[in-house]
């Protein structure tokens, strides 16, 4: 059931994407909880037990059925869905309509399909307190079918009922031994939060030089994995003052950039090959041919032998060993954007509404941002042996929150950084601001220059 669910979802996402929506509403918000897997597992566990215990109260007599119901509820993880469906089904307005309802039912099924082995379950009774004579066979098929299609209803239900309703509001009043948003990841995400931009990218490029450092002495190269965008702008500033005031050399670097737009060449001043031979590339050491960029002037035929060359590329290099991301508002780090699978390599990908009216400024107008890029897929980055996100400013405050603690899925591609082993966020004091008060599931701790 939840597999029919996840791909209306998804279908629905899509379709909302493709509309200029300029900010995250709270549908989209709405929409990237309901395709949280997690979820599924206490949305069928509730509509399950709901449903049992309604249909099970249902056959008793009428002062037990309420009792019994709001009893069973409270046992063990009952919560409030749990109830709601109990006592719905159970109560003695809907009882005599309900088992009429099964026992037509189960009448009409027994007749459309064979079910002759049903035979020694022909016996008929009478149900106290209701008045209703009914035929066990019909009704035990009818209950098993009403069953069925309760259960495909109350699933959306419950899965809105589990997204929107705060967590805190569930461990006040029912029984539970753990959030029902409880992120299963292996690990939990290291965030620094600084006082300020300068005195993080600072950080970041000392931990840089010294990780060139230790791999030039044991006679190793470096590899690195760069990200575009403003995030890093002063990140590669820090390292050129590195490079020029205290000798920090990158004969033995390599680089491998994040992404790239097709349909731009070279010499495009919104390229990223200009933006990182602007900021970074051309004030450095650096070999020209260990700077790695994907092409953006490639015909569609040639694109996927170019990705998986790339990827080819990067194993060859021994792997990336210090990986920098931003991240978009939709949560995509590179461009991988809502709906890019854990797995997914270097691959080209076509761009997200929201994204594209961010970097319309730049190119003077929407018209003329490119619809597809190639990017590293969110498999490739997580191969790195460490990963640095930089985030400053409150705008992006709520997808690192979301990235860092809310549930792992594609549709904030972020979120997949809590699955491993070793990654860090370094955000200055306004990107935490949400972080202010929240039992939030990661390690944040604070860097005071």
């Amino acid at each position: 059931m939840h597999l029919l669910y996840s791909s209306l979802v998804r279908k629905s996402y899509r379709a909302l994407r493709h509309r200029r929506i300029r900010k995250i509403s709270w549908l989209n918000k709405l929409v990237i909880k309901l395709f949280n897997r997690q979820l599924w597992r206490p949305c069928m566990r509730t509509v399950s037990i709901g449903l049992s215990i309604g249909l099970f109260c249902s056959m008793l007599p009428m002062p037990f059925q309420m009792f019994l119901a709001a009893a069973f509820c409270f046992i063990g993880r009952g919560n409030i869905p749990i109830a709601a469906a109990a006592c719905w089904i159970s109560n003695p307005i809907t009882t005599g309509p309900l088992i009429t309802l099964q026992l037509k039912m189960g009448a009409i099924i027994r007749d459309a399909i064979d079910l002759g082995w049903l035979s020694f379950m022909d016996i008929s009774g009478h149900i106290p307190f209701t008045n209703i004579d009914v035929n066990l066979a019909d009704f035990a098929v009818g209950a098993a079918a009403s069953a069925i299609i309760l259960g495909i209803l109350a699933y959306p239900i419950v899965f809105c009922f589990y997204a929107v309703v705060p967590k805190k509001y569930f461990q006040k009043v029912a029984l539970l031994t753990s959030p029902l948003y409880e992120s299963h990841t292996m690990n939990k995400i290291h965030i620094l939060k600084f006082d300020d931009k300068q005195a993080a990218v600072n950080k970041l490029a000392s931990e840089t030089a010294d990780l060139i450092r230790s791999n030039d002495a044991a006679g190793k190269h470096t590899v690195l994995g760069l990200a575009t965008g403003s995030s890093p702008i002063d990140y590669y500033k820090a390292l050129i003052h590195l490079h020029k005031t205290a000798g920090l050399s990158f004969q033995n670097v390599i680089t491998f950039n994040l992404d790239e737009y097709v349909g731009l060449d070279r010499d495009h001043p919104e390229s990223y090959w200009y933006f990182m031979h602007h900021h970074l590339f051309n004030h450095i050491d650096i070999k020209p041919e260990n700077i790695h960029l994907p092409s953006g002037m490639l015909s569609d035929d040639d694109i996927p032998a170019h990705c998986a060359q790339y990827e080819q590329d990067i194993i060859d290099a021994g792997g990336i060993d210090l990986q920098i991301l931003g991240i978009g508002r939709t949560g995509h780090i590179g461009f991988n954007e809502p709906g890019s699978p854990k797995d997914s390599l270097t691959r080209a990908i076509e761009l997200n509404e929201i994204t594209r009216e961010d970097a319309a400024p730049a190119f003077g107008g929407l018209d003329h941002v490119p619809t597809t890029a190639i990017t590293m897929g969110c498999g490739t980055i997580l191969a790195a042996k460490r990963i640095v996100l930089m985030a400053w400013g409150k705008a992006k405050a709520p997808i690192i929150f979301e990235a860092a603690t809310g549930p792992v899925n594609d549709i904030v591609s972020a979120s997949y950084l809590q699955e491993h082993p070793n990654a860090s966020f370094y955000i200055d004091k306004d990107a935490a601001s949400f972080f202010i008060g929240k039992n939030a599931a990661s390690d944040l701790r604070e860097i005071h220059s």
